[in-house]
């Protein structure tokens, strides 16, 4: 069976799927203040610190995906959960189902009976996206993997640009744009990639959890086909 997602788009998806879990976009105010280095680096180690203190959450979704050769964005709505440091499981509502327990990955359409299993060991670029993904998460590193901005807006929300420096998500990802509510919770997410594509994401309240080691497992129903794409 070939696999539905390409390298480039697997990635995208994996970062879709991630950082709606740290605070997020929409188009910024017009009137901002533009912060310092030093304010900069400050307000990012409350962030961190926000995240860590938040540990296992979950929220809703509604995300449209916009493609330059379609007129009309894709919808989709849905839910993330995710567990520190590196474990998440994103739901579509009448869709496919995304798990990850930090050493596979599973996406599972359930229309077609289908699963993709990846073992990130075996899969580089498939590892180097989860782990900038996961430091992205607990807001760690985030200087080291992006050129990062901060701009307080007028309306008490704060804005991040965050520009990939290097590896496999400068190939992918040209722009990430978050809004941060003054307590770190999410509000929407935008992602540009490199291919033109453009995925803008509005989220609900975020809720804090308790999640069972299960949650981040999966087990196909019978009757599943089962391909591993990226095995040698």
């Amino acid at each position: 069976m070939v696999s539905i997602y390409s390298h480039s788009r697997l990635s995208l998806l994996l970062f879709a799927i991630s950082l709606p879990l740290i605070g997020i976009t929409q188009t910024s105010p017009i009137h901002h203040q533009e912060e310092s280095t030093t304010e900069t680096a400050q307000f990012l180690a409350r962030f961190a610190e926000a995240r860590k203190q938040a540990g296992d959450t979950q929220v809703p979704f509604h995300e449209k995906r916009f493609l330059p050769f379609m007129d009309n964005a894709l919808e989709t709505t849905g839910t993330l959960a995710f567990h520190p440091p590196n474990c998440f499981r994103r739901k579509v509502d009448r869709g496919s189902l995304t798990v990850c327990d930090g050493k596979t990955l599973w996406i599972y359409h359930s229309t077609l009976q289908q699963v993709e299993i990846y073992d990130l060991n075996r899969t580089p670029f498939l590892s180097d996206t989860l782990t900038a993904m996961t430091a992205t998460l607990a807001a760690v590193q985030l200087p080291a993997l992006f050129q990062c901005t901060v701009r307080r807006n007028t309306n008490g929300t704060a804005t991040l640009f965050l520009i990939p420096r290097r590896g496999a998500l400068r190939k992918v990802i040209s722009k990430i744009t978050l809004v941060l509510h003054p307590d770190f919770t999410p509000s929407q997410l935008e992602i540009n990639s490199r291919e033109g594509d453009r995925t803008l994401t509005t989220f609900g309240e975020e809720s804090r959890m308790r999640f069972n080691a299960n949650t981040f497992e999966f087990r196909p129903p019978p009757g599943t086909s089962i391909s591993r794409p990226l095995a040698k």
